[in-house]
């Protein structure tokens, strides 16, 4: 199925009825300017180079290039083969606190959408390594199994939102409980669970299934979203209002970092605090990477780019654009004639 890399860039398409209105503005302008020099036929009799649909030509010429170039960004692209390869990596599983809670802004943008950028950079910079995502807060889901497709694992991350789970709260055992049966039990695998919450769990199980999980041989290394500080939740509707507790008062989070750093230190692994400077990722990623990996057979999708054709489109319309003149090609024979036949009526 024919599917771009990065959608998120086709949000630049919408720029392109912006810029038609634009031209048309400045063509009534323009036309309204000449009329202020008398009647539009006889201004135009003396100007025969005027041309009023060659820089309706030029533009959409310009315009058609744009989007091509636009859509070539986004990287088209169709599926191709699955190909059967052996990697040498380690498994990794995010999970990611999506209660409502992760809507502060004490870390911007807020801390979940920091969480996701952390996350998207690290998808990045991931080779061999296999990836699943889990989301959680009153109950967890597995968003993305255990996989060497990292721009599937993209595509479902940019997807994440607090919505997602309509059972508030934050359960880390939970959490926890579901990532270690997520792992695909491949032996010799190394495997790491990266939880990335503001630490608010409301359960008592967190630390005993920490412990639980250390023993399978599982690495849990844990980040924390926010500041020590209190703040408001914001509603997430955009309009600067705030989720207010039942008894009435405007509900309040802040960071928990002992549970993190209990469950960390339970998993075997490292407790690091977000902030405004740093996601931590950068620090967890450095210590899965220290992590023995072993040899295991993963399959892949193979993709035929597109880009190519749609830059290849957009400098054909581009030099078609070059080669149209704004104003006709004045004869200056038939120019001089014009003049002299009309100089006594004008």
């Amino acid at each position: 199925m024919f599917q771009f890399a990065h959608p998120e860039y086709l949000l630049l398409l919408l720029a392109l009825p912006l810029l038609a209105v634009g031209f048309g503005l400045a063509q009534a302008q323009k036309k309204k300017a000449i009329r202020t020099y008398g009647d539009w036929e006889v201004v135009r009799r003396l100007m025969p180079g005027l041309s009023r649909g060659r820089p309706v030509l030029k533009f959409v010429l310009v315009s058609l290039a744009l989007g091509f170039l636009i859509l070539a960004v986004a990287r088209p692209r169709l599926p191709g083969k699955l190909e059967q390869v052996t990697r040498q990596g380690a498994e990794i599983i995010l999970a990611v606190d999506v209660s409502r809670s992760m809507l502060a802004e004490d870390i911007r943008p807020n801390r979940l959408t920091r969480a996701k950028m952390a996350i998207e950079q690290m998808l990045k910079r991931l080779v061999n390594d296999r990836v699943g995502l889990i989301v959680f807060a009153g109950r967890p889901y597995v968003q993305v199994p255990v996989t060497a497709d990292y721009s599937a694992a993209q595509m479902f991350l940019r997807s994440v939102s607090t919505s997602m789970v309509e059972q508030q709260g934050t359960d880390l055992g939970a959490a926890i409980e579901l990532a270690t049966k997520s792992f695909s039990g491949t032996e010799r695998v190394q495997r790491a669970l990266v939880i990335i919450s503001d630490g608010e769990d409301h359960e008592a199980a967190a630390i005993e299934q920490a412990s639980l999980a250390a023993e399978k041989g599982i690495i849990i290394h844990t980040i924390g979203m926010g500041l020590a500080d209190s703040v408001p939740i914001p509603d997430g509707s955009g309009q600067g209002r705030f989720i207010q507790k039942p008894g009435g008062g405007t509900a309040l989070t802040a960071l928990n970092e002992q549970i993190l750093m209990d469950v960390a230190q339970a998993g075997g692994g490292v407790y690091v605090q977000a902030n405004n400077a740093q996601s931590g990722l950068e620090l967890v990623h450095a210590r899965i990477n220290d992590m023995e990996k072993a040899e295991f057979e993963a399959k892949t999708l193979d993709y035929e780019e597109l880009f190519a054709y749609f830059v290849g489109a957009a400098l054909i319309l581009l030099s078609l654009d070059f080669f149209v003149r704004e104003k006709k090609s004045e004869n200056s024979n038939f120019y001089k004639r014009w003049v002299e036949r009309n100089t006594d009526t004008l």
